[in-house]
């Protein structure tokens, strides 16, 4: 992207390969917004099961007090990666911002590394502060622990009986993530329709098509003209407000069975 003329210092417009590239559909295949939202969906449908194979109440509180370690350790591997990397003079993004001027890039691993630093990003700035100096893609891990926390809360605490009592668990569940997170309520949204997937019929016939097809379309916003027709949310960033729509319809549409073969295929497999 640090050589598209869109993404440089200077007010030059579009060129062809980016214009090209923002294609509607082409976008999925380098549209970070999408998989890091089909991630929390995802995340939110795998860790509320307990719940629906069951109220398996137990299995949430364990999977609850597991939950840090389970994500630190990843993150210290990653970001004590990427202190070597530093260290070692490999990450040349500086270099590579000077020549393309993008801004972007400029803010990279502009920092002197330090492995006291390191440590306490592994240890709680990262999952607790959302700090990502190391790694820019860790942004997202602070949201996945919280947001798992929102999911094992929301779930342990699911009333049962009548159906008012749990629309208003929902409610009230909606409206303290809006309150409390505000722009960020987006992405822990996701979480909760994740776990919508369990409650909602498969779809089946065309259906599971219109499903996957809305999910792709939305996925695939852009702020160009040609999204122009879908509203402006207001309070959520745009992009991620329809790629968290987006996500849960293809997922939606999955639970069909229309990508079983495909996501049965030893290379699918092989990359997990």
């Amino acid at each position: 992207n640090t050589l598209y003329p869109g993404l440089q210092t200077s007010p030059a417009p579009d060129g062809a390969i980016e214009g090209f590239l923002r294609t509607p559909l082409l976008t999925l295949l380098w549209n970070g917004n999408f998989a890091v939202c089909i991630f929390f969906v995802l995340s939110g449908f795998v860790l509320s099961k307990p719940y629906y194979a069951g109220n398996q109440i137990e299995t949430l509180r364990d999977r609850y007090l597991k939950r840090y370690l389970r994500l630190s350790i990843p993150i210290a591997a990653s970001v004590l990666l990427g202190y070597a990397l530093m260290r070692a003079g490999l990450l040349t993004s500086a270099a590579a911002a000077e020549l393309s001027h993008s801004d972007w890039l400029k803010t990279y691993w502009s920092f002197p590394p330090s492995l006291v630093g390191a440590l306490q990003d592994a240890a709680y700035r990262v999952i607790f502060l959302g700090e990502f100096r190391f790694n820019p893609p860790l942004w997202t891990m602070k949201i996945e622990f919280i947001g798992s926390l929102i999911t094992f809360a929301f779930y342990a605490l699911m009333p049962a009986g009548s159906a008012w009592r749990k629309a208003l668990h929902y409610t009230i569940a909606i409206v303290s993530i809006g309150v409390f997170t505000q722009r960020e309520a987006i992405f822990y949204y996701a979480f909760l329709l994740g776990g919508v997937l369990w409650s909602l019929p498969r779809p089946e016939g065309r259906y599971k098509y219109v499903a996957l097809a809305a999910g792709l379309l939305l996925s695939s916003f852009q702020y160009r003209p040609g999204f122009a027709w879908m509203p402006d949310p207001m309070l959520w960033d745009q992009k991620y407000f329809y790629s968290v729509l987006g996500a849960f319809f293809v997922l939606w549409s999955l639970r069909s069975g229309i990508a079983d073969q495909l996501l049965a295929a030893a290379p699918m497999r092989v990359l997990g």
